[in-house]
């Protein structure tokens, strides 16, 4: 907390500094005096970032599952380069039609 009178950090629940109460002494308040101290709002405790728990997994479960993906990832090249054979082999044949020299 911050002292109310000068603003320095003091220690946890005190309201002035040692600074500004030893400058107090010299100028007591008898008991009883009406003070006025301005409003603290209670002291906020940071809250803790809830962590997710991580899921275990097993390496075979990985292992699994990357075979898996290097399956379907084969498959899909596979597809294109067919995809790709096909349609310059209809292009081939297009420009074979229309009598257009190739080079």
């Amino acid at each position: 907390m911050n002292c109310i009178k000068c603003g320095k950090k003091c220690k946890s629940n005190h309201i002035f500094c040692d600074e500004c109460c030893e400058g107090m002494k010299d100028y007591p308040v008898k008991p009883g005096t009406a003070i006025y101290l301005p409003y603290r709002p209670p002291m906020v405790q940071e809250k803790k970032k809830s962590t997710k728990k991580r899921r275990f997994v097993r390496p075979e479960d990985t292992i699994s599952r990357l075979r898996s993906a290097n399956r379907w990832l084969v498959a899909a090249l596979l597809v294109c380069l067919v995809a790709f054979l096909l349609a310059c082999g209809a292009l081939l044949l297009l420009l074979e039609e229309t009598g257009t020299p190739l080079f």
